[in-house]
């Protein structure tokens, strides 16, 4: 297997006794959240669109970025809806994503920049739909729109108006970072690594079609739960993916709460290490 990157998102700061991960070789993927991309209004975020002040803002704060140095941004938008079927509405939201991209691009230039879960559409159930039609994961029509949404972000809808560089935000971004968090836990009928590995593959099958650079994001714990996954699994998931052939590296999502010590025992830690030292 070619070496491929692992990256960790900026999240994993939030431990405390924190190493230098970088100098172990672990690049660095900055997650910028609905703080970085909507506007505040009475305490709240005003999340019916994207608010290019607090782009600007963000991007540029100094302070911030210091210790926040990025190999890669990753913008998190997960309130608008990118396919509706008014397609003015749809061009108007596709078009705030682009604004977005090209405002922290400008204030980081040379910086691969993507968004978390859109390209792919985020779905755990679509892709397994797909793969195992017989196992009750859910219409099949799910799976047939979820495929037409995937399609929709290779142009605007009203391209012939727009000037070249408003053409499509797959036009925008660098790279694409599909949602590979582990959603399934019941292995009364199926093992649940099993049941990753298709939905994993199903959603790279889709990520192809953007010819773009790929970098999935992965967890060592089980998704809404928090409950790490038990010995081997994680070292699976990553091997899995990392063995891809479209899979240009990956990016761990590890948040946790700032009373939490770094912990260089930790299985999901040495399984990483594991992979990071035989990944080449």
């Amino acid at each position: 297997m070619t070496r491929k990157p692992i990256y960790f998102d900026h999240t994993i700061e939030m431990f405390r006794k924190l190493p230098d991960l970088r100098k172990m070789g672990f690049p660095r993927a900055t997650l910028v959240t609905s703080w970085g991309l909507y506007e505040t209004v009475r305490g709240d975020y005003d999340t019916s669109r994207i608010d290019y002040d607090t782009c600007r803002r963000t991007a540029e704060e100094p302070t911030w970025w210091k210790v926040r140095e990025a190999d890669m941004i990753v913008l998190d938008e997960e309130y608008l809806n990118m396919h509706s079927d008014d397609l003015c509405k749809r061009d108007i939201v596709h078009d705030q994503c682009i604004e977005a991209i090209r405002i922290y691009r400008a204030a980081h230039p040379g910086v691969a920049i993507g968004y978390y879960a859109k390209l792919p559409e985020a779905s755990f159930y679509a892709p397994l739909i797909n793969a195992m039609p017989t196992s009750g994961w859910g219409p099949r029509q799910a799976y047939l729109d979820w495929i037409e949404h995937n399609t929709q972000f290779s142009g605007n809808v009203n391209n012939g108006t727009l000037k070249p560089h408003r053409r499509g935000l797959l036009s925008q971004v660098d790279r694409i970072f599909p949602s590979m968090y582990q959603h399934w836990k019941d292995a009364t009928n199926v093992d649940p690594l099993e049941v990753w590995k298709h939905f994993h593959d199903g959603t790279i099958a889709e990520c192809e079609q953007y010819q773009k650079p790929i970098m999935p994001y992965l967890s060592p714990r089980f998704a809404g739960s928090g409950e790490y996954f038990s010995t081997g699994v994680w070292k699976e998931m990553l091997y899995h993916s990392l063995s891809h052939p479209s899979v240009d590296g990956v990016v761990i999502y590890q948040g946790t709460s700032e009373s939490t010590d770094w912990d260089t025992d930790a299985i999901w830690w040495k399984e990483t290490l594991e992979v990071h030292n035989g990944n080449s």
